[in-house]
């Protein structure tokens, strides 16, 4: 029996992909991100952050309902192929992959809907806090404790990207009724 995998696109992440290159290659040039690392140390390019905002990119993994593509993880990868072959400066992989991925399968209500069509419009960026010096994000040793009418987070997590930019970041705990995640602004 010959078996043979096919590992090329189907249409809609093939277009993602060629989508994609078109703006990085216009706006991700190597003089520009020198630009952008000489302004002020963050390494974030908010003009091309909108410019795929606008090409629909940044809603690519976000489903239709809230402003995005709906698409799959094929098409979030020929995304972040893109960018990773150009070294984008942008947090795409934290905000879609990290973020939105999480949001959209977990989310719940009206915060997880206006998130969703943030990251879509290039409005939010979400990264996520997972690793900690002494715990794993299945077991964490970060714990959430209900002091009154609100959710203390004690622990510590270190490498978090983006997080200077996002206005939101996912935090695993391990909470009352096992390990939960929590959205800290």
């Amino acid at each position: 029996m010959d078996s043979k995998m096919d590992f090329s696109f189907d249409e809609a992440s093939q277009a993602v992909s060629d989508l994609a290159r078109q703006i990085l290659d216009d706006k991700a040039t190597n003089e520009r991100q020198r630009e952008i690392e000489n302004a002020d140390g963050h390494r974030y390019d908010a003009d091309l952050w909108k410019a795929l905002a606008g090409a629909g990119l940044l809603g690519v993994c976000v489903p239709e309902v809230d402003g995005g593509e709906g698409l799959d993880l094929v098409a979030l990868g020929a995304l972040l192929e893109q960018a990773g072959r150009t070294t984008a400066p942008v947090p795409l992989f934290e905000t879609l992959a990290l973020g939105a991925l999480a949001i959209a399968e977990f989310g719940a209500g009206d915060l997880g809907r206006r998130l969703l069509s943030g990251v879509a419009a290039g409005e939010t960026i979400l990264t996520a806090a997972l690793v900690e010096t002494d715990g794993l994000p299945s077991a964490p040793s970060t714990t959430a404790d209900r002091v009154d009418d609100r959710i203390e987070l004690n622990g510590t997590k270190v490498c978090v990207p983006a997080a200077q930019l996002a206005e939101r970041v996912l935090v695993p705990a391990a909470g009352p009724s096992g390990v939960e995640v929590y959205l800290v602004a």
